[in-house]
């Protein structure tokens, strides 16, 4: 059985029982919150072999919904996760007791808090992992392969340095669209400095990339992606952007160092009720320059 679901009650509901001859169920709920009416299911289900939970919104409620939930499948052999969890108080060591009678499978939990925005955050998920998004990407990101991820948003309240961009690229392969939620600038910016050799940093190489949000990123991530000594695009790209980040980046559309990557932009989104430079417009001749009165394209935003 394959599902979208609105809520965690129609879960509830569709597994009270009255499918008992269900063994594999695979569902995608948009919202895990505590039902508006009391749902009293906690009857076991024995037959359910394999079980797919996939829910890309944040929820407060792991240990009040999800936990109960699956330790009633008593007989399940396989299952798989995507979860994002906010928390007061929680760690890897809480998220990892919750799994420990689910022997054959591979569990990851990776927590953050982030003082500037006074929450935390946990992501839960299955491994291998088979979903095709990513969202919400910290620097405590623990790197493996994501060969069916198209889709990657990464967020923090701490900057991300060019490694970090490294184990991005090397852990999604197949990534077609990114999104960076970022306002802290990069420290290590060895390329400005006299004597440095740039020889020495590899551009990171995006085969499939064709759509690059940075509406909420600090100046330094649009400079990581259209600098080629640090970035090289294979494809073309789309990118949203900021207009006045985009002139403080190309140095008023006159830099070398970006002429080559910019060069492969298809598109390039920019906010609505703004000038378009003629300046802008000789830096990207052969680019279509489009306005855009939504400053963010990905479905929910970052989790502030």
């Amino acid at each position: 059985l394959h599902i979208k679901l609105d809520k965690f009650a129609d879960c509830l509901y569709l597994l009270d029982g009255r499918f008992d001859s269900l063994e594999n169920v695979f569902l995608d709920i948009c919202q895990i919150s505590t039902p508006e009416i009391v749902v009293n299911n906690k009857k076991e289900l024995p037959k359910l072999k394999a079980f797919s939970l996939y829910s890309n919104r944040p929820t407060f409620q792991y240990n009040e919904l999800i936990v109960p939930f699956l330790h009633r499948m008593v007989n399940l052999e396989e299952l798989d996760l995507h979860l994002v969890v906010h928390f007061y108080s929680l760690s890897n060591e809480d998220c990892q007791h919750s799994f420990n009678d689910f022997k054959n499978n591979k569990i990851i939990s990776c927590v953050d808090y982030f003082p500037d925005f006074k929450h935390g955050q946990c992501h839960i998920y299955s491994y291998p992992y088979r979903a095709k998004t990513y969202e919400y990407i910290t620097n405590n990101f623990p790197g493996g392969l994501f060969k069916y991820i198209r889709e990657v948003s990464l967020y923090d309240d701490r900057l991300f340095e060019h490694e970090f961009f490294v184990k991005i690229a090397e852990s999604f392969p197949f990534m077609e669209q990114l999104t960076i939620y970022n306002r802290k600038p990069q420290k290590n910016k060895f390329y400005e400095q006299p004597n440095y050799d740039n020889q020495h940093l590899s551009p990171i190489q995006y085969s499939y990339l064709s759509v690059l949000e940075l509406f909420s990123a600090h100046d330094d991530y649009v400079e990581q992606f259209l600098l080629d000594i640090k970035t090289s695009l294979i494809r073309t790209v789309n990118l949203q952007v900021l207009t006045s980040t985009l002139d403080r980046v190309t140095h008023s559309f006159t830099r070398d160092a970006t002429r080559i990557n910019c060069r492969k932009l298809f598109s390039i989104y920019v906010p609505r009720n703004i000038s378009i430079s003629t300046q802008l417009k000789d830096y990207f001749p052969h680019t279509k320059i489009c306005t855009n009165s939504i400053l963010t394209c990905s479905r929910n935003g970052p989790p502030l």
